[in-house]
C-alpha cells in the first residue's frame, strides 16, 4: 500500500537514470540486485519472470470481459502498448512492433549504398551496362550468406516461416530449399525500397522486365538469338514469298542441297562421342570432341556464349490446337500473354513452332484467313510455323522402335530386342510411347 500499486513498485526497482552524469538516486544495495537480475547472475532470469507474466490467467481478456476487443489488439503495430490493459495482448504487439523495428533496420542495411560490398557491385550498373557475365556469375549461396550476415532477423524468421514443422520439429525439403524461399521472399521486399537494387536475384529482374514487356523489345530479343538487325523484317519477308523463286523445289532439289561432307563428318565425330562416352579408356577425349561439335566448321550456327538466354514459360490453355478454330485461338491467347501489339504484326515476323500436327494447323489458319481484308495480326500472315526438331526426332523414334524392336524372343539378331539385350538395356514396356532420352542412349549404343 506504500507504493500505491504492484505496477508502482516494480516503476521503482526498475529505475534507472536516463545519462551516465545524472545523479543515481538507489541505494547500492538496490542497485546491485537490480544489477543481478538484468544481467542473470540470479537462479530467476528475467525470462522466467517474462514468461510466468505471460502464462498467469489474468493476462488474457475473457469473452465475457467489457474489454475483450483488446484481443484483437495482440500484435497490433499501430496502437501503442501502453493503451492496452492486459498483459498478453500488450506484450504481444510491444513484441510485434520491436520486430518491425528490427526488420526495418535489416531492410535499411540491405539497401545502403555501399561499393565495396561484393553484392552491391551490380546494383550500381544500369541496364545497357549488365552483360550475361554479370547474370551468369550471380551466386544464390552468396547471396544466402550475404542475409544471413546483415540481418540476422529477417534471416532467421524467414528462415523459421519457410520451413513446413512436423511435431514442433523443422523438416527440410529436398527439391525445395529453405535458402531459395529465403531469396524469394526477401528480394520483393528489398526491390520495393530500393528500385535500384537488383543484384541480390536476378530473377526479381527478369519478373520487372517482363511485367514492363521488356523481353519483347526487338534490339533486346535478337541480340539474345545472335541473328542480324532486319531478320524479323516481314515486308522483306513477303517480298521473297511473292517472287516465288522456289516454285520448282522437289525432293530431288533438297536432296542436293545436303552438305553430304558435313553430315558425314557429324555423323563420324558422334560416333567417336559415343565410344568416349562408353569407354573408360577414351573418357578423357569427351571434352575435345564436344568442344569440335561447338566450333566451326562443325558448328555452322551456334548462338555465342555471351548471348544465353533462357524459356520463358506461359500458361497453357484448353484449345484444341489440331483445329482450325483452336490454332487460331491458342496463338492469340500466346500473343497476349507475351504482350505482343497488333502493330507490330504489321512490320514483324512471329515464328511460331510445334509438332506436326500443330505446324499443319498453323498452316492451315493461314490459308483458311488469307483471302480477307483483317490485320496480319488477326490473319496469322506473319506467323512462319516450322515443326520443331524434338518433335521430329520424338516421331521418328517412335516409328523406328515400332517397326524395328521386334519380339524378344525373335530369331533375327539385327532386332533392336536383341541389340538391346546384349547391351544390357531394358526393352521399353510400350513401343508406341518410349522414353525419349534412354532411347535414344540406346540407337546410340546400338
Amino acid at each position: 500500500s506504500t507504493f500505491g500499486s504492484l505496477g508502482d513498485f516494480l516503476m521503482l526497482v526498475f529505475w534507472s537514470r536516463e545519462k551516465k552524469t545524472d545523479t543515481d538516486h538507489r541505494q547500492p544495495g538496490h542497485r546491485d540486485t537490480v544489477a543481478r537480475l538484468l544481467s542473470g547472475r540470479n537462479n530467476v532470469k528475467v525470462a522466467h519472470i517474462i514468461d510466468a507474466i505471460y502464462n498467469h490467467r489474468s493476462v488474457q481478456p475473457s469473452w465475457r470481459s467489457p474489454r475483450v476487443n483488446e484481443r484483437d489488439s495482440a500484435f497490433s503495430l499501430t496502437i501503442h502498448p501502453t493503451s492496452i490493459n492486459f498483459a498478453r495482448p500488450s506484450m504481444k504487439a510491444w513484441a510485434a512492433q520491436l520486430c518491425a523495428v528490427q526488420a526495418h533496420r535489416d531492410i535499411k542495411t540491405l539497401t545502403r549504398n555501399d561499393p565495396d560490398h561484393p553484392e552491391y557491385a551490380p546494383a550500381v550498373l544500369s541496364l545497357h551496362d549488365i552483360t550475361w557475365s554479370d547474370v551468369m556469375n550471380y551466386s544464390p549461396e552468396r547471396t544466402v550468406a550475404t542475409f544471413r550476415a546483415c540481418t540476422v532477423f529477417l534471416y532467421n524468421f524467414f528462415e523459421h516461416v519457410s520451413v513446413p514443422h512436423k511435431d514442433g520439429k523443422p523438416v527440410q525439403c529436398v527439391r525445395r530449399p529453405r535458402e531459395m524461399c529465403i531469396i524469394a521472399s526477401l528480394t520483393p521486399i528489398i526491390n520495393g525500397h530500393n528500385i535500384r537494387v537488383n543484384g541480390y536475384f536476378s530473377m526479381a529482374f527478369g519478373i520487372h522486365l517482363f511485367s514492363g514487356q521488356a523481353h519483347t523489345d526487338l534490339p533486346f530479343t535478337t541480340q539474345l538469338f545472335g541473328v542480324p538487325p532486319g531478320a524479323w523484317n516481314l515486308k522483306d519477308h513477303l517480298t521473297r514469298v511473292i517472287a516465288n523463286e522456289r516454285l520448282s523445289m522437289r525432293v530431288e532439289s533438297l536432296w542436293k542441297d545436303i552438305d553430304w561432307v558435313h553430315f558425314n563428318d557429324s555423323m563420324e565425330l558422334l560416333c567417336i562421342r559415343t565410344l568416349a562416352e562408353e569407354i573408360s579408356v577414351l573418357s578423357s577425349h569427351v571434352k575435345t570432341v564436344s568442344e569440335r561439335f561447338r566450333t566451326a566448321p562443325m558448328a555452322i550456327h551456334r548462338i555465342p556464349d555471351d548471348h544465353r538466354t533462357s524459356i520463358q514459360p506461359l500458361g497453357c490453355n484448353s484449345e484444341n490446337e489440331l483445329s482450325t478454330q483452336g490454332m487460331k485461338r491458342a496463338i492469340d491467347d500466346f500473343n497476349g500473354q507475351i504482350g505482343y501489339p497488333e502493330e507490330a504484326a504489321e512490320m514483324l515476323i512471329e515464328w511460331v513452332g510445334g509438332d506436326g500436327g500443330s505446324h499443319e494447323s498453323t498452316e492451315r489458319v493461314k490459308r483458311v484467313l488469307a483471302p480477307t481484308a483483317l490485320s496480319n495480326r488477326d490473319t496469322h500472315q506473319n506467323k512462319i510455323s516450322t515443326p520443331e526438331a524434338w518433335h521430329v526426332k520424338s516421331t521418328a523414334i517412335q516409328t523406328i522402335s515400332e517397326t524395328h524392336f521386334g519380339p524378344t524372343n525373335g530369331s533375327d539378331p539385327s532386332l533392336l530386342s536383341k541389340i538391346f539385350h546384349l547391351v544390357g538395356l531394358k526393352r521399353p514396356a510400350n513401343l508406341k510411347k518410349v522414353d525419349f532420352y534412354p532411347m535414344v542412349h540406346g540407337f546410340k549404343l546400338t
